[in-house]
């Protein structure tokens, strides 16, 4: 171990911290203060180490140092080698390692990291669908929240208040409904508390038609299919079957239909909801035996073997029908396009993606459903 000369190593510390009473100082939110209490306990048997040992195999020896990480053994022992009796040298490497820990305490965590790289990827330039002085309808980008969880976060709302905010000085930005983190596709937004109010009543009384893309590892029927199950969904957001009259369930209802399918099986749907639960399409699909690649809650995750071409449940929300807010409340129609992983695991499969937006544009026939 190189003997530690230079100042980053050397902390200065008054007389009245020469006492080991003194030196159990460390405050306890930095999930120090037992361990050091343990040090002082073994300090006198401890010492310094000397010679060629190395410091991991030192610190085994001694209970009270083997749960320290390495970096704060080697700030602790360095510091303590700059003074001359046991008492003082561990208070100065004490010192040392609580301010080392202090500084630290502003750093982001690798899954920090993670997320602040995801956020920074979020904000890409926005896919406008549809605009005017109403209405702003985005093709949402998988990984985006519709709303931020917490203060200061990345979101679709604050994309849309940064992108309009081009044009206006304080933009309103009504989020009209809400698509999971991972899902794609339309997102509707108003732009003013009258619109948001409109096109709002028109989702709550189900006079909206929302239509998604699917993709499921098989599927066994052959016409269009109607879905109807009670659901719930727990504080971890978690859905499952419940009892009609249980706290929290509510009725779900969809209709699908197969579009194209793959030889392995693998099979596009054209899923129409007739209700907006939370997690309602991965839920219902999975309860039928059919759940969607990719889906790690409710399917079989990456084990499923798509994992090469897409990390997120398959489904994209692909089309919108909705009365314009404005007068005379002309009818919407907007369509997203297909992502690029969401195309790619298509066509892996075996299933070309421009047949499947053809036969996707044909609707379901509500006649054909059994």
């Amino acid at each position: 171990m190189v003997s530690p000369t230079g100042p980053s190593y050397m902390c200065a510390t008054s007389s009245a911290t020469t006492s080991l009473a003194c030196s159990t100082f460390v405050p306890r939110r930095y999930g120090l203060g037992q361990r050091w209490r343990r040090v002082v306990a073994d300090w006198p048997s401890i010492g310094l180490p000397s010679g060629n040992l190395r410091m991991d195999r030192f610190s085994r020896r001694f209970k009270s140092l083997a749960p320290l990480k390495m970096s704060m053994l080697v700030l602790l022992f360095a510091t303590s080698w700059c003074k001359r009796d046991s008492a003082s040298a561990l208070s100065a490497g004490m010192h040392a390692v609580s301010s080392r820990r202090e500084e630290s305490i502003g750093r982001p965590r690798p899954n920090q990291r993670y997320l602040d790289h995801q956020q920074r990827k979020c904000r890409d330039p926005l896919e406008v669908l549809f605009e005017d002085e109403q209405m702003l309808v985005i093709n949402k980008a998988a990984g985006v929240l519709a709303q931020a969880d917490e203060k200061g976060g990345d979101s679709l709302c604050v994309q849309a208040r940064h992108y309009l905010k081009q044009t206006s000085a304080d933009p309103f930005v009504g989020l009209i409904h809400r698509l999971d983190r991972d899902v794609t596709g339309i997102s509707v937004l108003a732009k003013s508390s009258l619109a948001a109010k409109w096109v709002s009543e028109q989702f709550a009384s189900r006079n909206v038609q929302k239509e998604y893309i699917a993709v499921v590892r098989k599927w066994s029927s052959s016409g269009s299919l109607l879905l109807r199950s009670v659901m719930q969904v727990d504080e971890t957001g978690q859905a499952s079957e419940a009892e009609l009259g249980t706290p929290g369930a509510q009725q779900a209802s969809l209709e699908c239909r197969r579009l194209c399918a793959g030889p392995s099986g693998v099979t596009a749907l054209l899923v129409r909801l007739h209700t907006g639960r939370r997690h309602q399409i991965r839920f219902q699909l999975s309860s039928v035996g059919s759940p969607l690649l990719g889906d790690r809650r409710y399917g079989r995750g990456s084990r499923d073997g798509s994992r090469k071409w897409i990390q997120r449940p398959a489904l994209h929300a692909w089309r919108l029908r909705f009365l314009h807010p404005s007068e005379p409340h002309d009818m919407c129609e907007v369509v997203a396009p297909l992502p690029s992983d969401l195309a790619a695991l298509l066509s892996a499969v075996g299933m070309q993606p421009d047949q499947v937006l053809a036969e996707a544009s044909l609707g379901i026939d509500d006649t054909a459903i059994s």
